[in-house]
């Protein structure tokens, strides 16, 4: 599980669980045929924007992102993430 903590000036905490089933159906979703039809339909309307070929999304890039996260779950307790401001406001991402 990923444990983003947020603690800002006024001592206020907020500390959000995210499982890792979480995270693979989230890249499953975003990943999606579906999905990336949309985005490109959308691009294609945008003559500034460049395209992205759906095939190498599918080839490279998701199975990189899943392996990834998989890999996460082996390394519990170490920090990604610890970011503290002068201004007091504190951002923490463990695994």
């Amino acid at each position: 599980m990923v444990k983003i903590k947020i603690k800002t000036e006024g001592s206020m905490k907020l500390i959000i669980p995210v499982p890792y089933f979480a995270l693979h159906f989230a890249v499953s979703i975003i990943f999606s045929k579906f999905v990336w039809k949309q985005l490109m339909t959308h691009r294609d309307n945008d003559k500034t924007s460049s395209r992205i070929p759906s095939t190498l999304n599918n080839q490279f890039i998701k199975p990189l992102i899943k392996t990834t996260i998989k890999e996460f779950q082996n390394y519990r307790g170490i920090t990604l993430i610890d970011i503290k401001e002068s201004d007091g406001t504190e951002i923490t991402i463990k695994l």
